[in-house]
């Protein structure tokens, strides 16, 4: 009877995973890139806001951390936004990056998301995003930006 009951539970579950796929949150993959070598940056800061469209970027509504791959991934809560921000903090004496931006949450699931790149060549084959991915690119800044950089602050 146990045995039973256990068979008949199993095949629910796997009943209730197939079909409903849409009852856990989707997963988005942000990856932070050096746009010269394609290296990933791990251990850098990524800020996402505005999931309820009334947040702000000063508080981030979640804080997470890239791992050796230059990955973070983040669960899109339920229901869906229709848009989030998304923020690497970068150290900006070691990094040039437009990586503040708002996202669209359907154009990122469907086909993916990249940054603008910062004015260099790249091979834009290798770095391309696939759905469901943030692809944040970075460029270091040229060491006289990091020598001049405590100068330059205000």
């Amino acid at each position: 009877m146990v045995h039973k009951t256990a068979l008949l539970t199993t095949r629910l579950a796997f009943l209730l995973l197939s079909v409903c796929p849409a009852c856990f949150g989707q997963i988005v993959r942000i990856h932070v890139v050096n746009i010269v070598n394609g290296r990933p940056l791990r251990n850098q800061l990524v800020d996402i806001s505005n999931f309820d469209q009334r947040g702000s970027t000063e508080r981030p509504d979640l804080c997470l951390v890239t791992d050796d791959n230059g990955e973070a991934q983040l669960e899109l809560p339920k229901p869906t936004p229709a848009s989030f921000t998304v923020k690497a903090r970068l150290s900006e004496a070691r990094w040039y990056c437009e990586c503040l931006a708002v996202v669209i949450t359907q154009e990122v699931t469907q086909k993916g998301w990249m940054s603008r790149s910062p004015d260099v060549s790249y091979n834009k084959h290798l770095l391309k995003p696939t759905p469901g991915e943030i692809l944040l690119l970075a460029q270091a800044t040229p060491w006289w930006v990091r020598i001049l950089y405590p100068l330059m602050k205000d």
